[in-house]
């Protein structure tokens, strides 16, 4: 596959472009958007600034706990939801809660509101714990595949970051 993928790469002009600026409006805070789709997305995002929060590796941990003792079994195994997820999005800027294909909107925002409280109450081991921060880890330090060093670094081009960080960077 190497040739035909640098007779790929040589078919490409090397025309060097600007990156574009996008002029789009900020969004408000509460604001929700309909889409004529076949999916749709329901969720919640804050910046760690708008939290009060510091930004922090084990938020990682945390989503992954809350994805697999309360979202999934919640939304998708109770509540009809197609899926869900939580995270961490660009590296260390916020939080993301996120259902989708999901008949239950309000039901599902409930669910999102009662989370810290859910977690507040939770009774977890130390074992279970551990074994969430191996799997958490482990699923951000191994690529996912064949590509995926290329569309790293295609994603850290596009948020405007060094294409050679490293996770223990990031």
């Amino acid at each position: 596959n190497r040739p035909l993928a640098d007779a790929f790469l040589a078919s490409l002009d090397h025309e060097q472009r600007e990156k574009p600026v996008y002029d789009l409006p900020a969004a408000a805070l509460r604001e929700g958007l309909a889409v004529d789709t076949n999916s749709h997305f329901n969720g919640l995002a804050a910046t760690f600034d708008r939290l009060g929060l510091e930004a922090d590796a084990g938020l990682n941990v945390v989503c992954t706990l809350l994805e697999d003792q309360v979202l999934t079994p919640v939304l998708r195994d109770q509540m009809g939801a197609y899926g869900c997820f939580c995270g961490v999005y660009d590296g260390d800027q916020g939080i993301y809660l996120i259902s989708y294909r999901d008949p239950n909107v309000a039901a599902t925002f409930n669910l999102f509101d009662s989370l810290a409280d859910r977690l507040e109450t939770a009774e977890i081991s130390q074992e279970e714990l551990d074994g969430y921060i191996m799997s958490t880890y482990s699923g951000l330090a191994v690529s996912a595949g064949a590509l995926s060093g290329a569309l790293e670094r295609i994603e850290l081009i596009m948020a405007g970051k060094p294409a050679d960080l490293t996770l223990t960077q990031i």
